[in-house]
């Protein structure tokens, strides 16, 4: 089958690579521009929740991505003061027996890597050191700073939180703002952990464990690179008016274990065994009006559109959401392909990024802000209501009976949120919709600018940018 479109990818993270890949299967010619001169190793744990490891399976990266993983066992929280167990979430076999696919955890660079190489064995085209200038919306076409220009069918804009296409379809800068918080991580040594007696819980089982305690939490897990245990702390940045700056920033340990003095023990422990720590600013955005261009042809993806904090760990998984969605749509216009054959299959291109718009914002506007949500639940102050909140968790209540409105479960534990989470197929959705807009003929649905349901109905909303 021939290709049907050009299609240009700005961005070679995690994001805009998967979308490479989608797109090389869905038959179309794909140039993925990196404004990176080469690769680099960066970043640390990332969560691989099985609405994602669904999709990599369908793609046949499963296998390579879980020899790289740790699949814990269980999701744990424990009191910031005793360490107390609050609330424990089965993850093998519930994920997989449920949701017919696992959760893994894995370093962000053998994520990068795996998908990297995949998308260029899949024949896309990925130029490094290419940093898009503008944007010719109506041809479609993007020109670099070196003044070059590459014309396509369409441009996808995945380029991340810190966005030049965001800022280019906007015509105005949208720059990220403190969000008041800032996150610590470092990467400690598997094996002094798993010879200390009161710390070798963490790592045998593999878990992922979290510490819940006032205006902070800690998130640890092992990794199977260089069998290093993943530890992460967020906690108020004590200069919140500074300007925002991106990327990791030096950090103090003997600082941060003044912070956690007051804190279960384990944590001491685990920061004596750490040689460094590295920390960066969460920041914000304002939600969109709208991820595409009036014109049709252009599309944002990922953070650059959506950006989520990490307290769900779904910022990379909506955007393999994203991609899958976006691949599985244009396969339907190859040449041959139905329902909507047509000899100049791009001309159909406004009316399906419309329709991937409509689809996509509302799932990636109720997560993000449950997302919201959950940093208030997890970092709740003392008092009467973290004391109502660690009695739901301890006594695992039956919500709809005990709790009614007030159901504080981690919605990553609540059924039919988790259910929302993890059991979406962005494949079949996709497919679905494709038929259901062929039957209604609709196209894109004609929205103007993708508003359905929550999605865009306050333009003011804050949506925090994740370093997950």
């Amino acid at each position: 089958m021939s290709a049907a479109c050009h299609v240009v990818i700005v961005g070679a993270g995690l994001g805009g690579l998967a979308t490479a890949i989608s797109l090389r299967k869905a038959g179309h010619d794909v140039t993925v521009l990196e404004q990176a001169s080469e690769w680099r190793e960066v970043g640390a744990g990332i969560q691989i929740p099985p609405n994602a490891s669904r999709i990599l399976r369908q793609w046949g990266l499963l296998e390579a991505i879980a020899a790289r993983s740790i699949q814990p066992t269980a999701i744990v929280l424990r009191s910031y003061q005793t360490g107390e167990v609050l609330s424990t979430q089965n993850v093998v076999p519930h994920m997989q027996a449920n949701y017919g696919a696992p959760f893994l955890v894995i370093h962000r660079a053998d994520y990068h890597r795996i998908l990297r190489e995949a998308a260029a064995a899949a024949g896309a085209a990925i130029r490094l050191g290419a940093t898009v200038a503008a944007i010719d919306f109506s041809a479609p076409a993007v020109q670099l700073a070196t003044g070059e220009r590459l014309a396509a069918d369409a441009i996808i804009g995945a380029d991340g939180e810190r966005s030049a296409c965001r800022d280019l379809l906007l015509q105005r800068a949208d720059p990220v703002r403190p969000s008041g918080e800032l996150v610590f991580r470092m990467l400690i040594p598997a094996a002094p952990i798993r010879r200390a007696p009161r710390l070798k819980a963490l790592v045998e089982p593999a878990v992922i464990t979290g510490w819940v305690g006032p205006g902070a939490h800690v998130v640890s897990y092992l990794l199977a690179k260089d069998d290093m245990f993943n530890v992460v702390l967020t906690r108020p940045d004590p200069h919140p008016d500074q300007p925002a700056t991106g990327g990791p920033q030096p950090a103090d340990l003997a600082e941060l274990g003044l912070f956690l003095a007051d804190w279960d023990p384990r944590l001491a422990a685990l920061l004596d065994l750490a040689q460094a720590t590295l920390k960066w600013t969460l920041l914000q955005l304002y939600e969109m009006p709208s991820w595409r261009h009036a014109e049709g042809r252009m599309m944002l993806l990922g953070d650059s559109a959506h950006a989520c904090l990490p307290f769900l760990a779904q910022g990379a998984a909506l955007a393999i959401e994203d991609a899958v969605v976006l691949g599985t749509l244009m396969a339907h216009l190859t040449p041959d392909a139905p329902p909507h054959p047509h000899p100049h299959p791009h001309t159909q291109l406004p009316s399906l990024l419309a329709l991937y718009e409509r689809l996509r914002r509302p799932r990636a506007s109720i997560i993000t802000h449950r997302s919201l949500a959950t940093r208030d639940l997890v970092q709740m102050a003392d008092g009467a209501g973290q004391q109502e909140r660690d009695r739901c968790w301890t006594k695992r209540c039956r919500c709809q009976d005990q709790c009614g409105d007030r159901c504080q479960w981690p919605p990553w534990a609540e059924p039919f949120f988790q259910r929302y989470l993890y059991a979406y197929d962005g494949r079949a959705e996709a497919e679905r919709a494709w038929a259901w807009a062929a039957r209604e003929g609709v196209g894109g649905g004609g929205d103007g600018g993708g508003r359905n349901g929550m999605a865009g109905e306050r333009e003011d909303r804050m949506v925090s940018l994740s370093t997950e």
